[in-house]
């Protein structure tokens, strides 16, 4: 449509895939890491710019980290109209109309499942509370370990999955639970923090068969809407996530990078969703 801001999406099968692209293009991510040093710097608590989900011009709310003050590119700039961040904002512009048969998402007191309820017929939601699986509690929210999900196998067409893979320490099986819960040819879409500089995937903190917590790292909690405490992350991920989601058994899996000064998906090589689908 005629005056939409552009809306940049890169797909790649690989690293290597990936840094052709760079490569090829090094002007405009040099042209795209300029502009975002000078507007890090330059930022207040708000910015303006155009929301795919309200369909109109809009102001977001920013907030920065507090221990380096970078702004977080993800996780805020939040729509004053919506409320929704910048992942949930693109994934509806990206994504919404793949959105097909039954759906399952890995959330259910967020912002981004309330908004799906009422729009997706058949959906089904979850969070990790201390209860029997597939539980659900008087407030209406079911309990499912994403290790060992409480569903059928082939139950679903799609299944969502945003900004939990990195606090499960045994996310390969949650990624194959994740596979057999898919109905053939039904969709995975992903998104955990991904580091594409990354030479592969960077294990934060590990789990000992004591149950002992090791960390390798400082640690890093991101927040969690159900415990205030927030969650431990184990893992930033990078391009080898691929080759282990293809060797548990998905196929077309793929990592797709967007970009957007109009719609405010910014920062630098780290808004990304994975895709993968069962054969």
């Amino acid at each position: 449509m005629i005056g939409l801001p552009r809306l940049e999406i890169v797909t790649s099968e690989s690293k290597d895939d990936y840094l052709r692209e760079r490569q090829e293009h090094k002007a405009k991510y040099q042209k795209r890491s300029r502009y975002i040093e000078v507007l890090s710097k330059n930022l207040t608590t708000s910015h303006k710019g155009f929301c795919a989900v309200c369909r109109r011009r809009s102001t977001f709310d920013v907030t920065r980290n507090p221990a380096h003050g970078t702004p977080l590119w993800r996780e805020s700039f939040n729509c004053q109209r919506c409320g929704l961040n910048t992942r949930m904002r693109a994934f509806i512009h990206i994504y919404l109309s793949d959105l097909k048969g039954r759906v399952y998402i890995t959330e259910q007191v967020t912002p981004l499942y309330r908004w799906l309820h009422a729009r997706v017929a058949d959906l089904e939601g979850s969070e990790f509370l201390a209860s029997a699986p597939g539980e659900v509690n008087q407030e209406g929210i079911r309990n499912e370990d994403l290790t060992s999900l409480s569903f059928a196998s082939n139950s679903f067409d799609r299944i969502l999955s945003f900004e939990v893979l990195e606090h499960v320490p045994d996310f390969r099986s949650a990624l194959a639970e994740i596979l057999r819960c898919l109905r053939p040819a039904g969709k995975l879409i992903l998104s955990a923090p991904f580091l594409w500089n990354l030479s592969e995937t960077l294990v934060r903190a590990s789990v000992l068969e004591s149950g002992e917590i090791v960390h390798h790292l400082p640690p890093d909690y991101h927040g969690n809407p159900i415990d205030p405490k927030g969650s431990l992350c184990y893992y930033y991920f990078s391009f080898d996530l691929l080759d282990v989601m293809r060797e548990l058994g998905f196929a077309n899996v793929l990592v797709h990078e967007y970009w957007s000064k109009g719609y405010v998906y910014l920062g630098m090589a780290n808004q990304t969703y994975l895709t993968a689908e069962k054969p």
